[in-house]
């Protein structure tokens, strides 16, 4: 009996192997995630401190938190459900957009079909939608996926291909109110409905589970921002599955030869990379000793760190955090700030505004249950508030002009939120 299964089991993924390289397949894997999941104390508005609050100009109550979108000013809010509604930002408030359309598609996974809406809309002559497939049917038809957040976007220049729209899955459903890293990049065509995928398939291999590994090719939304030719993106394909390890690839002219997945630079400790003086740069552990460096693709090294990259360190974008001293690290710019914070050893989340200006802090404390912390580094003024009702966040995001959006949970499922906007 054992053999057979065994023998059953070496078929299809024999087979799966086969038809990597035509197939479309989308399946869930395990990654570090951003930050972990908000503590619900089961504090309710009515129970929040109002000195921890009264700095904060308004709060409006919502069924999902607000996420941004690659539009500036633009939000989008998405239930666990997969509804998705759009907001846009004006000074201190929020005003509903209404969306202009869905697309209805569906992904060939594995021979099963999982149908996704997507909902989007159109600003600045850019698209932005979002969709989510949640398996939580046992009937149904599909049986080896259970989870994919879906975003469709205008792509970049570098990776422009007619009138094609960008489709991007994220498999992990912690990071649904969390930074994505995207496992599978396709090209969407909205006249005739069409997915291809953006890279070539011909070296994918199989994870544990005999389908295809989704860390084939990674991206998050900061550097496909960031991009440019040749376009690069992450892959631990030549790692254990959930290794949590990449490297750094770099497309090329596509061919029989899989030329489009060029090994570029090998064992990153993070899918982010700058760009400093003309050259690629990224995090990898020291060659001796203990620590990682900020380095460049000549072995220029910038910065140099003792530690833990992932126990002593935060990073978000361009901003690294070190716990120890609360220094906090603009890589780009080189300009240093630090948080007066006799809890910034805990510090859980770290964000920014996009022109670096901005920069919010949350840490856990011990006495007061959570903190967090804004600082204006043009101006060098900040504000502090502390109260157990910050354990709660689901996620902070700061704008350019010093807007800082606190999004905080009043239930497990963060289906409950209130977002508390403090402004400078």
């Amino acid at each position: 009996m054992h053999s057979k299964k065994w023998l059953v089991l070496l078929s299809l993924s024999l087979i799966l192997l086969l038809t990597a390289a035509v197939g479309v397949v989308f399946f869930t894997f395990g990654q570090n995630e951003s930050r972990p999941a908000p503590q619900i104390l089961h504090i309710q508005p009515q129970q929040v401190n109002e000195q921890a609050i009264d700095a904060f100009k308004e709060w409006k109550k919502a069924d999902a938190p607000l996420m941004p979108t690659g539009t500036d000013d633009i939000f989008y809010a998405m239930t666990a459900d997969g509804d998705v509604s759009f907001f846009k930002k004006d000074g201190q408030s929020f005003s509903s957009l209404r969306a202009d359309g869905q697309y209805k598609m569906v992904l060939s996974c594995s021979r099963e079909e999982i149908p996704v809406t997507i909902t989007y809309i159109e600003q600045d002559g850019r698209t932005e939608g979002y969709g989510l497939f949640v398996n939580r049917d046992p009937a149904a038809q599909v049986h080896y996926y259970e989870y994919a957040f879906c975003r469709l976007c205008t792509p970049p220049a570098s990776l422009a291909k007619d009138d094609d729209l960008l489709l991007m899955l994220d498999y992990s459903p912690a990071r649904l109110y969390a930074e994505k890293e995207y496992g599978d990049l396709f090209y969407y065509n909205p006249a005739d409905g069409q997915l291809t995928p953006v890279f070539s398939q011909a070296q994918r291999g199989l994870d544990k589970g005999a389908k295809l590994r989704t860390d084939y090719s990674v991206i998050t939304d900061y550097t496909l921002e960031k991009n440019q030719n040749p376009f690069l993106f992450f892959s631990g394909r030549m790692y254990t599955t959930d290794s949590g390890q990449y490297d750094i690839y770099a497309t090329g002219t596509k061919d029989a030869y899989n030329t489009d997945n060029n090994r570029f630079v090998k064992d990153v400790l993070a899918p982010v990379f700058y760009q400093i003086n003309g050259k690629v740069t990224y995090w990898q552990e020291k060659t001796t000793g203990n620590g990682f460096v900020l380095t460049d693709t000549d072995g220029q090294q910038f910065f140099a760190f003792d530690g833990s990259f992932n126990d002593d360190y935060l990073l978000h974008e361009e901003l690294l955090l070190q716990k120890s001293n609360g220094q906090i690290l603009n890589v780009c710019s080189g300009q240093t700030s630090a948080v007066p914070l006799t809890v910034v050893s805990n510090a859980i989340a770290l964000n920014s505004s996009k022109n670096g200006r901005y920069f919010a802090v949350l840490a856990e404390d011990e006495q007061k249950g959570a903190t967090i912390y804004f600082y204006d580094t043009q101006q060098q003024t900040s504000f502090m508030s502390s109260d157990p009702v910050w354990m709660q966040t689901v996620g902070i995001h700061v704008t350019d002009d010093g807007c800082f959006v606190v999004c905080v949970a009043y239930d497990e499922g963060a289906q409950n939120v209130r977002h508390y906007i403090y402004s400078f």
